[in-house]
């Protein structure tokens, strides 16, 4: 009990006063109930599983409520999830190897570039890594449950890039994600001209920068921000890797990073919604203007796009990969539906832009 008394109180980041039985009998698991402290602002209702055929697996389970939002209509809500769980055997080890690497065989360069992401910040004070099936974050952030479920967001994020947008190549790095504990630490590291920013991809430095969200935004909010960007900058990270360390047109990059934060998987499966905040300005950019220059904007250079019609240039991107990818296909326009897969194929194939821009859209108007 003691062991798992600090186990729970280090990664959860919370002062354990107590593990005991759970007082009811729940089919094919025996459930402990954890007690913590009182924290301020939150409620803690926390539970480790553990499945009676595999004893040696335990599943920790924590609900945080805001303590205004806590009542005992929650509470019984919380009782009844944990009443409906059910365990599965896990797979062998030899089909998680498989299923972790899929189809692809690292190279001696990615384990190369693994080991040096390790030893960068072996004799950094207080950082640490973490490791996914494509991922490797390092942090200096005191509580690593948020970093845990940040890298299991982003590996499922990951595979739905995968299923529009293939990886057809040899990966020659392994992708990086550097979460700050401060917003001045993330500051510093990323400079004056990126200080607006709450994460970025840098090809020149190989990693995927997030910066912290003020602890006084709700955690509910902060995660949402914090996963909106992951998803847009990781598919940025996604593509550079995917067409051979080369980034794609503009309107390409940029659509899709867009299109990708609208990802959810909340359900058994991914579905894709529009944000809010997005759809809001697509609606209105149209409203006044409904007809633009998409020739335009798919031949448009990094300087312009990032120029003073940046707002514009991005919700257009947005838009046209939202139609490319979703509307065409529900319009039943099957000859629109192949023009982001045509450009993909093209860049990774070593065509320019130009190019690339001239395979997708050959003979359409």
């Amino acid at each position: 009990t003691e062991t798992l008394k600090k186990w729970v109180g280090d990664f959860s980041g919370l002062t354990v006063k107590n593990i005991a039985p759970l007082g009811r009998n729940l089919p094919g698991i025996k459930a402990l109930e954890c007690d913590f402290d009182k924290q301020r602002n939150y409620q803690n209702m926390a539970f480790i599983i553990q499945p009676t055929n595999y004893k040696s697996n335990l599943i920790f389970i924590c609900y945080t409520v805001d303590e205004d939002a806590f009542d005992p209509r929650v509470g019984k809500m919380i009782n009844q999830s944990v009443n409906s769980i059910n365990c599965f055997p896990p797979t062998t080890a030899a089909k998680e190897a498989k299923i972790a690497l899929g189809n692809k065989n690292y190279s001696a360069e990615y384990q190369e570039s693994r080991q040096r992401v390790i030893d960068n910040i072996k004799n950094l004070r207080e950082w640490w890594y973490m490791e996914g099936n494509n991922f490797i974050f390092v942090s200096n952030q005191k509580n690593q449950k948020n970093i845990a479920r940040l890298k299991l967001d982003i590996e499922h994020a990951r595979e739905v890039y995968a299923k529009y947008f293939p990886l057809e190549t040899e990966l020659k790095s392994i992708s990086v994600i550097k979460v700050f504990n401060q917003r001045d630490e993330y500051l510093t590291y990323v400079g004056k001209d990126m200080e607006w920013s709450g994460g970025i991809w840098s090809p020149a430095k190989a990693e995927l920068v997030i910066s912290p969200i003020d602890e006084r935004f709700p955690e509910k909010a902060r995660r949402e921000i914090v996963q909106q960007v992951v998803f847009h900058e990781g598919c940025h990270q996604y593509l550079f890797y995917a067409l051979g360390e080369r980034n794609p047109g503009m309107w390409f990059n940029e659509g899709a990073a867009q299109f990708f934060e609208g990802v959810d998987f909340r359900g058994n499966l991914p579905s894709y919604e529009i944000p809010e905040h997005h759809l809001k300005k697509i609606t209105e950019i149209f409203a006044a203007r409904p007809k633009k220059d998409l020739n335009a904007l798919i031949n448009m250079d990094r300087d312009t796009f990032y120029g003073a019609d940046k707002d514009n240039n991005y919700l257009l991107a947005n838009a046209l990969m939202i139609y490319l990818l979703r509307g065409c296909v529900a319009a039943d326009k099957p000859e629109y539906a192949q023009i982001a897969k045509k450009y993909y194929e093209a860049i990774r194939n070593g065509e320019d832009y130009e190019e690339a821009n001239q395979a997708a859209f050959e003979k359409i108007d």
